[in-house]
């Protein structure tokens, strides 16, 4: 029977495997923390059989049943000629009423009978996290390592800690590589700067078990959440425990995180052209063309730097502004003399109107993305509806639908107590995909998304008003609670 897999929240076949019944291990000042909305990560390796589990049991001041108020969704059995592993992924929230308190897990699959280690359930916002926990470490790898089994598809098993320890100030340590030349001065051929992060705690033999594995999780991710909603990929980590007294018990870790590193040589290398777009990866369009004006009849625009006519030449690509007031991308068939419709356009691709551009004409909108739905380009982003996650996640967490740039960050933004804050940031694709997920404030009054490209802004969308906001022209109550703006109107907008 194999199990004690080294991960945080560690699982034994035998009670007094557990560490409170170790050396010292009664008096350790560490407990794993973990959401009462949530139960950690975990993995059982057990001889095969086709059979789940039966139970989950908190055990603690009192005991409860907690598997019956977990989603079946979080928990898989992965079956192999010898051995199962039985993956908690951690990732759902479950139903049940946990007291705050320290617990232990016991779980059943009606043949096998395994034990946790302690957790401490505290009411928190595991996405956020607060000054009481101000730390969260998520890691995976694409590979297994030791006995944790990553390799679970399309679904991404992670372990998590949650830490009430603050990670320190950083440090900023520089390796440099020299040799002396001729005249006996030191020439600096290589430097190395790495912007370093250390965290340092006491914790028991279980979890510096677990901690000492963050090294190899190299072909994976290492992130890094703090309180003041700074999230970080980890370069690299070392772990360094010192241990306590004669009986190993506890031990003084540090933890450091390599978050950035800058390498510089004595050779600058080749000088590449800079990107002057604010949005990258947009097509080009010559100019804006007015339905019906001259420049439209006769196939020509207006040069706006030099006001110059330039006639347009077969294939050459255009936006055409409709007297509807929407505009669309056309190509120029000389053959025929008509402007018409060129390629698949998807939620958010970008134009970049190459004529104010090359002028830098002032407040010119010279950036348009498409909108599948409405069938035309709009310069603006635009929020649709703000909802209650479909995949269930923190609490109070709401998701935006809208559009915009597909190659741009969306910052969104609230109005709370009359100050404008920017509560959460995001990608342009995760607007016109899924949605974005963002932690809301109960007390906004006003919900708005901003588009950021390359150092220039992109626009931003309406305000949609939470409920109690006094009605203005053109926006419309949706239910009780939220009251949205005319959705997807614009000046600008493109048929």
């Amino acid at each position: 029977m194999e199990y004690g897999i080294k991960q945080p929240l560690r699982i034994y076949e035998n009670l007094a495997d557990r560490n409170v019944f170790a050396p010292g291990g009664d008096n350790s000042p560490f407990c794993l923390i973990c959401p009462a909305n949530m139960l950690l990560p975990f993995e059982i390796k057990r001889p095969s059989g086709a059979y789940p589990l039966t139970s989950i049991k908190l055990i603690g001041s009192s005991e409860m049943e907690l598997l019956t108020y977990m989603d079946s969704a979080d928990l898989q059995v992965f079956s192999f000629a010898e051995f199962d592993y039985i993956v908690h992924y951690g990732i759902l929230p479950h139903t049940a009423t946990i007291p705050a308190g320290k617990y232990y897990l016991m779980l059943s699959d009606s043949v096998n009978t395994w034990y946790s280690e302690d957790i401490n359930f505290i009411a928190f916002n595991g996405n956020t996290l607060d000054l009481c926990v101000p730390t969260k470490i998520t890691y995976w790898d694409t590979c297994d390592v030791d006995a944790i089994f990553y390799r679970t598809g399309e679904k991404q098993y992670k372990n998590i800690i949650y830490l009430d320890v603050d990670i320190g100030k950083p440090e900023y340590p520089v390796i440099i590589e020299a040799s002396e030349d001729a005249f006996g001065s030191e020439v600096v051929e290589f430097a190395k700067l790495e912007k370093t992060y250390i965290l340092q705690g006491v914790f028991p033999q279980f979890m510096v078990d677990a901690l000492c594995l963050l090294p190899l999780h190299f072909a994976g991710v290492i992130e890094v959440l703090t309180h003041r909603g700074y999230t970080g990929n980890v370069l690299t980590v070392t772990v360094d425990p010192k241990w306590q007294g004669t009986n190993g018990a506890l031990a003084l870790t540090d933890i450091s995180f390599v978050v950035d590193r800058v390498i510089k040589t004595n050779c600058c290398g080749d000088l590449e052209t800079p990107n002057i777009y604010c949005l990258t990866g947009a097509l080009e369009a010559l100019a804006v063309i007015v339905e019906g004006s001259t420049n439209y009849l006769i196939f020509e625009y207006t040069n706006a730097l030099t006001s110059a006519q330039v006639p347009l030449v077969d294939g050459d690509k255009v936006l055409i502004k409709y007297l509807s007031g929407a505009t669309n991308y056309r190509r120029y068939k000389a053959s025929t003399g008509t402007y018409i419709p060129s390629g698949v356009f998807f939620n958010g691709g970008g134009v970049i109107d190459l004529n104010a551009l090359n002028a830098d004409l002032p407040d010119a909108d010279i950036y348009y993305y498409y909108n599948v739905a409405a069938g035309r380009f709009y310069t603006d982003p635009a929020i649709s509806s703000i909802d209650t996650p479909t995949i269930i996640s923190a609490v109070g967490d709401k998701t935006l639908q809208g559009r915009g740039f597909r190659n741009a960050i969306i910052e969104v933004w609230e109005i709370i107590g009359g100050t404008a804050v920017k509560v959460f940031i995001a990608t342009g694709e995760q607007l016109n995909t899924g949605g974005i997920t963002y932690p809301h404030n109960p007390a906004a009054t006003v919900t708005y998304i901003k588009a950021v490209g390359l150092n220039c802004e992109l626009g931003e969308s309406k305000n949609y008003f939470w409920a109690g906001e006094p009605l203005g022209i053109g926006i419309m109550a949706v239910g009780s609670t939220f009251i949205v703006g005319e959705d997807e109107s614009d000046d600008d907008a493109t048929e």
